[in-house]
């Protein structure tokens, strides 16, 4: 669930987007029970939508993702770790408001 701010110049708006983000971060070794947890984290990242012709706009957008992480104790794994879950993601899109 994210929110977006920007200001619209002529058929432009640039912006910048961030809020919560969830997911679940799985480590496993083989021959071991391995571990799991749902986590709460955030993403933030900015982009560009513009209008095309009549109710179509285009976008593309930079979203970096960060979950945490997560331990992975003897019992789960061979060596005690951490485990977690960062990314970086790029989107392109297009819209048609109806």
């Amino acid at each position: 669930m994210r929110g977006r701010v920007g200001y619209a110049w002529d058929r432009v708006m640039p912006y910048i987007t961030g809020g919560l983000a969830v997911g679940d971060i799985e480590a496993n070794q083989l021959g071991f029970a391995g571990v799991h947890d749902t986590k709460a984290g955030w993403a933030a990242g900015g982009g560009v939508e513009a209008a095309l012709a009549g109710n179509w706009t285009a976008k593309l957008e930079y979203l970096h993702v960060d979950l945490g992480s997560i331990n992975c104790g003897v019992l789960a794994c061979t060596t005690p770790s951490r485990v977690g879950f960062h990314a970086d993601e790029v989107r392109a899109g297009v819209n048609y408001r109806f």
